[in-house]
């Protein structure tokens, strides 16, 4: 018989601009062992939509009929309703959460990891989604700068629009 397994999850994001992307990660315990772990970064997404994707990332890697805890630093996450008083979005990905429960009859018990002694393993999964944060930097200043080429061949093409159409005449074209 196999022990309830622990989930334990993380995100990272900028603070200012979480849309722009950012970290994931999550390691499924049996006691101490780690059994699996996983992270990714993902542009255009939310620290309460990453962690929800860690959670089907997680629950996706762990054996049918598996007794679980998911243990997160999130409270969106856990079901908690979101600090300004509106009900969650990201609909899709809870769904996507209670379809593969059901599917492969996992019985999952969330529990907030702010209220728990293990610590090390709060902490090991943030280090983690950190370092993947970390090392996709570049990612998010790709998809920067080819969000401002964009910008600017747009402004290039309607400069030449205008010039075309004589609404930008230089003087010495007077």
């Amino acid at each position: 018989i196999m022990s309830k397994l622990k989930i334990y999850t993380n995100t990272m994001c900028h603070l200012q601009h979480q849309s722009d992307g950012g970290s994931y990660y999550f390691a499924v315990y049996d006691g101490d062992d780690i059994i699996i772990e996983k992270g990714g970064f993902v542009i255009g997404s939310t620290s309460n939509r990453l962690e929800l994707i860690a959670i089907i990332e997680a629950i996706n890697n762990i054996p049918p009929y598996s007794d679980v805890v998911v243990c997160s630093k999130n409270k969106y996450a856990i079901g908690f309703i979101k600090s300004n008083g509106t009900n969650s979005d990201n609909a899709d990905l809870r769904r996507q959460i209670t379809e593969i429960m059901s599917v492969n009859s996992i019985d999952a018990e969330l529990q907030w990891a702010g209220d728990t002694q293990e610590s090390d393993k709060v902490q090991y999964v943030r280090d983690k989604a950190w370092e993947i944060f970390n090392n996709n930097t570049y990612v998010k200043i790709e998809y920067d700068y080819k969000r401002m080429l964009q910008d600017l061949v747009y402004s290039i093409s309607e400069f030449s629009a205008l010039k075309r159409g004589g609404a930008c005449q230089s003087e010495m074209e007077k």
